[in-house]
């Protein structure tokens, strides 16, 4: 019993490890391009064809006002990518050999406060809001 869960365990993590380099080689992938005053989604479709990367998004979430005026030369595509997302506020996650391009949520609100004992009504030490 215990020499079968010890080998599923070890299957369980060679296949992790695969999966993380499957991710990694898709990010790896060496580019070369040029973007010539084009939208980001214009990059975006540039990237993947030069690349054969695949990338998925909702269009909805691209700024259409953003220009793209750059040169890439034997870069990655992670280099390339972290580039042009990071100016319109997204970020990407890599679930098995394609790129997923999400957009950044931030809270505006602001929380701040302090913990008190509900009867001495002193701060509870090592509390955090």
């Amino acid at each position: 019993m215990l020499r079968k869960f010890l080998i599923s365990i070890l299957l369980l993590t060679q296949l992790n490890l695969l999966a993380q380099d499957s991710d990694a080689a898709v990010l790896d992938k060496q580019v070369s391009i040029q973007f010539n005053n084009v939208s980001l989604t214009t990059a975006l479709r540039q990237l993947s064809r030069a690349s054969e990367v695949k990338l998925s998004y909702n269009s909805n979430i691209i700024p259409r006002d953003i220009r793209i005026i750059d040169a890439y030369n034997g870069v990655t595509v992670k280099v390339v990518l972290e580039s042009l997302l990071g100016r319109a506020n997204l970020f990407y996650r890599v679930v098995d050999d394609t790129i997923i391009i999400l957009k950044r949520v931030f809270s505006e609100k602001k929380i701040i406060g302090r913990v008190l004992d509900a009867n001495t009504k002193e701060p509870l030490p090592f509390a955090n809001v």
